[in-house]
């Protein structure tokens, strides 16, 4: 992880920002999550400190976010050229229709940046560890995009009955 390289990126990206999201503003992000993480053993101050970077990079301020090509431009100017991204998930990155229209932007802009679409339906965070080097480490990404969540809130949420309940409701209007 090029922590030196994502801080350049976003001191750059946010140079001139006025709006109080400028880099200053970051760096008392970033401070504040690492000490927060370290009170964590097992968090990976490296990952929160990315995160904490990149926060702002999206933000209404800085880029029209209804115009999906200003979103796409951003990305663009952020992913090294030449990269392989590929997008880890569920079926929502499955069917992700977005995925898709990255790469049409893509070919329209020339870019050389590939994305694969890694997402299989169903999936849950557990079932990573089975299928990540046949379905993501097989294209050597630069970056992986890693969406879950759909399929494994529901065990938190409900409990075996309520789940064995609306199943069974779903069943029996089905039918109907």
């Amino acid at each position: 992880m090029d922590i030196l390289y994502i801080e350049n990126k976003v001191k750059d990206w946010h140079r001139g920002e006025s709006s109080g999201h400028d880099f200053s503003h970051i760096e008392r992000v970033r401070n504040n999550a690492r000490k927060i993480a370290l009170h964590y053993p097992h968090a990976d101050v490296n990952v929160v400190i990315c995160a904490a970077l990149l926060h702002d990079v999206a933000d209404h301020k800085l880029i029209d976010i209804n115009s999906r090509d200003g979103v796409y431009e951003m990305m663009e100017k952020w992913i090294k050229e030449n990269s392989v991204v590929c997008c880890l998930g569920d079926s929502i990155t499955e069917l992700g229709g977005w995925i898709y229209d990255i790469n049409d932007y893509l070919a329209r802009s020339k870019s050389k940046i590939r994305f694969f679409n890694c997402g299989i339906g169903g999936n849950q965070v557990s079932m990573v560890p089975y299928y990540l080097e046949d379905e993501v480490l097989r294209f050597n990404p630069d970056y992986v995009i890693v969406m879950f969540g759909a399929n494994d809130i529901h065990q938190y949420l409900y409990s075996k009955d309520e789940l064995s309940r609306s199943s069974e409701e779903a069943r029996t209007s089905e039918k109907r």
